[in-house]
């Protein structure tokens, strides 16, 4: 992975990066697909490893994930690079202790609960992706998070094209 980014980087275009973590073994994607997990989700099989039980990490887990984005930073200025959580919801809930006040008027409360774990998910993704930015050029985003100070149309804006110029010039 570190060799892509390396790759991607050199060409000193700006780059976004789609930010997911995975495992070939996870069943836990209500898709079908075996990432776009979390980087701080544990993955439980549906069978025992011998001596290690039914828990595994991500692939990439949180210190992969600093890692990858480190590496592009280091090759490109923040305002060249942006980050976007690729992380699906899952079947998991979260009985956070802020959540019955919200929802003491509702007979059953899972899909508030299902919903409130991916968004602490995505909450601490993004806090651990905006640590390991500069702090001076972290900028907030409806679309990805941004280690820049301008959106990417205006940093990538194209040249006129040759065929677009008139013959005589």
């Amino acid at each position: 992975m570190l060799s892509l980014v390396e790759r991607l980087t050199s060409l000193g275009k700006p780059v976004h990066f789609h930010l997911h973590d995975g495992h070939p073994l996870s069943p836990l994607s209500p898709y079908g697909v075996a990432d776009h997990l979390a980087f701080l989700q544990p993955i439980r099989l549906p069978f025992n490893r011998p001596g290690e039980g039914q828990m595994l990490s991500g692939m990439f887990r949180p210190a992969g994930l600093r890692t990858i984005v480190r590496a592009a930073l280091a090759k490109l200025p923040s305002k060249r690079v942006s980050f976007m959580l690729e992380i699906h919801p899952r079947p998991a809930v979260s009985r956070s202790a802020s959540t019955p006040p919200l929802f003491s008027h509702w007979a059953d409360t899972t899909n508030a609960e299902r919903m409130n774990y991916w968004l602490e998910n995505l909450v601490r993704t993004s806090m651990m992706v905006r640590a390991t930015c500069p702090a001076s050029s972290v900028k907030p985003s409806g679309e990805a998070l941004r280690c820049r100070a301008e959106s990417p149309t205006r940093s990538a804006r194209r040249r006129p094209s040759v065929r677009g110029r008139s013959r005589g010039r």
